[in-house]
């Protein structure tokens, strides 16, 4: 028993100095890459978005948007225009999506230029050996440091130590001792040599970065643009509904009145029929009209990431404010738009870069068929 609590007791310090070394590191590592993720997003909003401010990206864990534990305690939602955006933002599976693509394509960028940073190189291994016949039990090592660079001139730089044990636990206990040092050093003279080949993987995933970065804004403008359609779709639906239901009443009461026009001789009676086909068409109508405004409610709390299931009034004022405003004339006719689009839309910028990127793949697919 003592020989067996002399054998774990070392593989028990081992491993526990692992995990603490490792536990004490790793948010600290964790906290340098989001800063230098953090870095790659700022440098990449002040190349294509000059004289904006910088956008702070914080990536939350998304969240549905919270019920209660009793489905009676769901109230209705009060929203306006501001309030709307604002919930969209939060709870947008289309848009928080947008966003963990961008930051998914900054943590790419940031894998890809460790490569070529110095960097550093360790591992140690250990195994425990145990004979049964004769009884014997060793305990050997491999570790190992080192250190690795990559140029642009496709040249690679290696340099390693590394030291092997083997320590006898039993019998005269001896321990041998072995370590061994190279460094090395590549240079590629035909084939994958110059910057623009060797650094084709880094160049892409900055290019990756930047469409990444345009395609989130084009996702945040298209949010604003849907939830402010769907937002007045439902108020207009509304204003219609209720004059549907104005004309409903006014053509009923006609009815009634007629009705009694003609219990008094004083109307025919095709004429009450006449009024209760209107009634009829109303009702129609004001049936189809209950069931647009509630397809435009369905529609926003789509947008807005919201369950079907909870009510929603939109503050009617605020159709009333878009209709006291004056639209102005586009500033320009429709060839200046067209120019326009052609400089300025982001989608288009992406897809003319995008064929610089087949270019360049097809000057790297011709240089590996050389010697």
């Amino acid at each position: 028993m003592t020989s067996f609590n002399h054998i774990i007791t070392p593989l028990l310090l081992i491993f526990l100095l692992a995990g603490l070394f490792s536990s004490c590191s790793t948010p600290k590592r964790l906290a340098k890459m989001e800063d230098r993720a953090a870095q790659l997003l700022d440098q990449a909003q002040t190349q294509e978005l000059a004289g904006d401010e910088n956008e702070q990206f914080l990536l939350d864990e998304y969240q549905n948007y919270p019920l209660p534990e009793q489905p009676e305690q769901v109230e209705e939602l009060r929203l306006n225009l501001r309030d709307s955006l604002a919930m969209a933002a939060k709870y947008s599976r289309e848009y928080q999506g947008s966003k963990e693509t961008l930051y998914l394509s900054s943590l790419s960028l940031l894998a890809e230029s460790n490569q070529w940073d110095w960097n550093p190189v360790n591992n140690f291994n250990a195994l425990w050996g145990v004979n049964q016949n004769p009884s014997s039990s060793t305990l050997s090592t491999d570790s190992g440091l080192g250190l690795r660079k990559r140029f642009f001139s496709g040249a690679r730089f290696s340099a390693n130590i590394g030291l092997q044990t083997l320590r006898y636990l039993s019998g005269d206990r001896t321990v041998s001792l072995s370590s061994i040092a190279n460094v090395s050093l590549t240079q590629p003279l035909l084939a994958g040599r110059g910057a623009d080949i060797v650094r084709e993987p880094l160049t892409q995933a900055e290019r990756n970065l930047v469409y990444a970065l345009r395609n989130y804004i084009r996702a945040r403008e298209a949010l604003l643009i849907n939830v402010a359609e769907r937002y007045y779709a439902v108020l207009n639906a509304k204003e219609s509904l209720e004059i549907g239901k104005s004309t409903y009443d006014s053509v009923a009461s006609s009815l009634e009145r007629s009705e009694a026009m003609a219990d008094a001789g004083r109307v025919d009676p095709f004429q009450v029929d006449q009024a209760r086909q209107k009634v009829l068409t109303a009702e129609s109508n004001l049936v189809s009209l209950e069931e647009s405004y509630q397809s435009a409610i369905d529609q926003l709390k789509s947008v807005l990431g919201i369950p079907l299931d909870i009510g929603l009034e939109a503050d009617a004022e605020d159709l009333q404010r878009l209709t006291e405003q004056k639209l102005p004339n586009p500033p320009m006719n429709f060839n200046e738009a067209v120019q326009i689009a052609l400089e300025q839309r982001l989608d288009y910028a992406s897809v003319r870069e995008r064929l610089e990127d087949a270019r360049r793949q097809v000057r790297i697919a011709e240089d590996a068929l050389g010697p």
